[in-house]
């Protein structure tokens, strides 16, 4: 269908490239063990894109015959921004597994079974918890007028599990999530379970949080989160236009020597995998920092032309407008220090877990955030959960005064990262 699509277009325009994503998605939501909501949703979306007369032009439809699409992509370009666009040519794909077919068949009593675990494993007098689970399954079918044809399937399951004491007013629950391209496995959901029990232990009693400048354990999710405007700096539609603090970094040192972050969408069963991208782009692994030294941005097409750059296999297309630059799976790598040993780092001062208010974060860096989830830390040992906390500070400054980094990954989404020490993050009112 694809092909014949970006056919017909290839008849009336210099270039065409286009494609079709599929996705059929189950929701359940259970709280304390019974099932609150569910949902399913099927979508399909047809993207084509052309250059005709040196302009770029895009039409999709969810559901349009070929030739409407065509007229409705060069009557686009008529009025489309001048580009200089060069498609990839066919290229042998690398492997990923993306698909798992246990996954692509789990049905809704297969997500309440799963949510009934997890439930029963949490359950204790005076508690509520909370499981979302939910089941995807897709597909990614890609064509240009270069005779690139290339396709794959998806299976992603997602879990998030809240955990809250029944009556709090107002709520403050604990959130771990688990995703990826299969069934969560047992040892997984266990660890999940520990995880939170370790810290619903911790919130049994409350603390005074500190104040001032102090050193600060950001666990995994706080990480993922602060992450927002350094991820925003790495795309290349950002450098160009000159918005990004780090366009003129590259092959400097931005952040600490212990900093190393790469784009990985070669990893088996994660949740942003894919063996190309959406301009037909293969996929391979990006070094964009390492060991504090920036060493790379994210291309697609249009914008790596505009910087001179090749495109890196980075874009994501929706069924409307052309494609965009986009992340896989970003991961922070991980050092040598146990839990233990990054808490000796800190001895007094504050664990954060997660916050809130992430889309305030500057594209500066600065940021003035909730705590939602967090833990006063005094002689090494967690003194009890704190109310009423926020930090604040710059994400580039806080990433070059690195003191500890763990070596237990955590998924949270796409992102992966280790617990990060830093010495010293200003602590004040939320």
């Amino acid at each position: 269908m694809i092909g014949r699509l970006v056919e017909a277009a290839a008849r009336r325009a210099e270039r065409a490239d286009a494609t079709l994503h599929t996705d059929e998605t189950l929701v359940l939501g259970v709280r304390d063990g019974r099932v609150v909501h569910a949902e399913a949703s099927q979508e399909a979306g047809t993207s084509l894109r052309v250059v005709a007369g040196g302009r770029q032009g895009t039409a999709g439809a969810s559901e349009a015959d070929d030739t409407t699409l065509v007229e409705l992509a060069l009557a686009s370009a008529a009025v489309g921004e001048p580009v200089e666009l060069l498609l990839p040519g066919p290229a042998p794909l690398p492997r990923v597994l993306t698909h798992v077919p246990r996954a692509a068949a789990a049905d809704v009593r297969d997500l309440e079974d799963l949510a009934t675990t997890v439930t029963a494993r949490l359950a204790r007098s005076g508690r509520s918890v909370g499981v979302t689970v939910e089941r995807s399954v897709g597909s990614v079918h890609l064509a240009n007028s270069r005779g690139v044809e290339a396709g794959y399937d998806v299976t992603r399951v997602a879990l998030e599990v809240e955990l809250a004491q029944a009556g709090d007013d107002p709520p403050r629950p604990l959130v771990a999530h688990l995703a990826g391209a299969d069934l969560p496995a047992p040892a997984e959901l266990e660890a999940l379970v520990l995880d939170l029990e370790r810290r619903a232990a911790w919130s049994a009693r409350t603390a005074a949080a500190p104040r001032g400048g102090v050193p600060v354990l950001l666990l995994p999710g706080a990480v993922a989160a602060l992450l927002a405007p350094v991820r925003a700096a790495l795309l290349g539609r950002t450098v160009v236009a000159g918005a990004s603090p780090l366009g003129e970094a590259a092959g400097t040192r931005r952040f600490h020597a212990d900093f190393t972050l790469r784009d990985e969408p070669l990893l088996d069963g994660r949740p942003a995998s894919r063996p190309v991208d959406d301009e037909g782009v293969v996929c391979w692994s990006q070094a964009l920092v390492e060991g504090g030294v920036v060493r790379g941005f994210l291309w697609d097409l249009e914008t790596g032309a505009n910087a001179g750059r090749p495109a890196t296999g980075h874009a994501r297309r929706g069924t409307f407008g052309k494609p965009r630059t986009a992340f896989s799976n970003l991961v922070v790598a991980p050092g040598e220090l146990s839990f233990e040993a990054l808490l000796d780092r800190v001895h007094d001062g504050l664990v954060v877990d997660a916050v809130g208010g992430t889309a305030s974060i500057a594209s500066s860096g600065a940021f003035q955030l909730p705590v939602l989830a967090g833990w006063r830390l005094e002689a090494g040992e967690i003194a009890g959960r704190v109310e009423d906390a926020g930090i604040l500070g710059n994400v580039f400054d806080v990433l070059t005064r690195l003191i500890g980094v763990g070596r237990d990954l955590a998924w949270h989404g796409s992102v992966a990262a280790p617990p990060l020490v830093v010495d010293g993050i200003v602590v004040g009112p939320a």
